[in-house]
């Protein structure tokens, strides 16, 4: 995973470490596995997973004693199919947590279609899928704002719409 600027350091939170990066010890794509699950976690619930301040979190997040809530327990809004693919994301031993982002990826479109009661293809994108299970605090559809008015050192500006884009098929 590429550092954003988002691992801090000192008393500063967040960061998106794994438990091995934490250690020092090697690490492997599932290390990403665990940085992913938290962000997955925060898009979810709004809330880092782990509470207190960083040096602590990070000692107990590497001993392995560290244990986040599940995020429908955090946020109601959150179906309780995605508590297991959180858990297995943030699991504090690799061999525990999803081997692949693909893994990954296919554990949350199935805990959105056992949610949903539906089957989904390969072709739902990851947008779609976070669009429908983020927690939504506005309404549903946002009435458009209108341009600021025009002067005459500022030329009007027509606000074009957007054309929908039909989602690329991924072989299975």
């Amino acid at each position: 995973m590429i550092n954003f600027g988002l691992t801090k350091s000192g008393d500063e939170i967040p960061n998106y470490k794994s438990p091995e990066q934490l250690k020092k010890s090697p690490v492997d794509r599932r290390s990403d596995i665990f940085s992913a699950g938290i962000v997955v976690y925060e898009l979810l619930t709004g809330a880092y997973p782990f509470a207190g301040p960083a040096h602590e979190i990070a000692q107990r997040i590497s001993d392995g004693k560290e244990k986040e809530k599940p995020p429908s327990q955090v946020n109601s809004a959150v179906l309780p199919a995605f508590d297991e693919v959180s858990a297995k994301a943030l699991a504090k031993i690799p061999d525990a947590r999803y081997p692949t982002a693909r893994a990954f990826g296919d554990g949350i479109r199935r805990a959105f279609a056992s949610a949903h009661d539906a089957q989904l293809s390969r072709r739902v994108s990851n947008e779609t899928i976070f669009a429908f299970t983020s927690p939504r605090s506005e309404p549903e559809h946002m009435p458009a704002l209108a341009p600021p008015p025009s002067t005459s050192s500022t030329p009007a500006v027509t606000p074009i719409a957007a054309t929908p884009v039909a989602p690329i098929p991924v072989p299975a």
